[in-house]
């Protein structure tokens, strides 16, 4: 789903505000998974999540903030549908860390 929306580049008028923070999630998701499979390999605790959600949380305060200024009422739909379906994805994504942190943790009980 990501990869989909990712085919094209963020709308100019975003870039400044949503750029940076999808950096931020792209960084602290890939450590948090390269975290977890060390910690698979240790049969370890899984790391912990508040930086992967908090850059989560942070796009989430940024969509908000461009829907309360009306930024997305002049786009077309299909513009309007990649922005919102990113959202959508980075939640799923969340869910996926959570999933993947019982999984580590029922891995380093056996």
């Amino acid at each position: 789903m990501i990869g989909r929306v990712a085919s094209e580049p963020l709308l100019e008028k975003f870039q400044p505000r949503l750029g940076p923070v999808l950096d931020r999630v792209a960084e602290t998701a890939a450590d948090h998974l390269r975290k977890c499979g060390k910690a698979l390999v240790a049969r370890g605790k899984p790391p912990p999540l508040d930086k992967a959600e908090a850059a989560i949380d942070h796009f989430t305060q940024a969509l908000a903030a461009i829907r309360r200024e009306g930024l997305t009422q002049d786009l077309s739909v299909n513009a309007v549908e990649r922005i919102f379906t990113l959202g959508f994805a980075l939640e799923q994504t969340r869910q996926n860390h959570r999933d993947l942190d019982v999984c580590v943790r029922q891995a380093a009980r056996r």
